[in-house]
């Protein structure tokens, strides 16, 4: 089957994905596919989301995820989507940014629109540990009642993949 060539283009100037539209996640849910990505213009990255029927035609709905208060997790950047559809809930994980470190965070929606920020979800290592610098590039699956939380762990040297588990999405150890 040939490719389908590009299904998410570019914002129009200004917008918050006039530069990139990166790092998609896609789950398909009541007939629709929903499309979160991260959206950059330039300075930020923000998780949108685009709407389809058809995983080929999208409708951008725009940003889903906006950018933390001065001081919070994901201040910087809101990028790097993981979605998982459990128990009437779109569980959207997420990197976080604050210009110093990257940290899992986590947001709940009813409608995969409207979204409340949970927070870090995943905090960096203690000193001296693999991912005590940044926790990043995520990826997450739900199985036999566990949420399974694979990134990466950077230690101001190495990167290496961790696993972090977790019943309800929220308390991974």
């Amino acid at each position: 089957m040939p490719k389908k060539g590009v299904v998410l283009p570019l914002g129009a100037a200004g917008e918050s994905d006039d530069v990139h539209t990166y790092q998609p996640a896609v789950i398909y849910k009541d007939g629709f596919f929903y499309l979160f990505y991260s959206g950059y213009e330039g300075a930020n990255y923000r998780i949108c989301l685009a709407l389809s029927k058809d995983g080929v035609n999208f409708i951008k709905k725009g940003v889903v995820l906006p950018l933390g208060a001065a001081g919070e997790a994901d201040d910087i950047h809101t990028y790097q989507p993981a979605v998982i559809y459990k128990d009437g809930f779109f569980y959207l994980f997420y990197g976080g940014f604050d210009g110093a470190n990257y940290r899992i965070c986590l947001a709940l929606s009813k409608d995969g629109v409207n979204f409340i920020k949970k927070g870090v979800v995943l905090p960096l290592g203690a000193a001296g540990e693999a991912d005590d610098v940044h926790a990043m590039s995520l990826a997450v699956i739900y199985k036999d009642g566990f949420f399974y939380l694979f990134y990466s762990g950077f230690d101001g040297a190495n990167y290496r993949i961790f696993l972090a588990l977790s019943k309800d999405g929220v308390n991974f150890v």
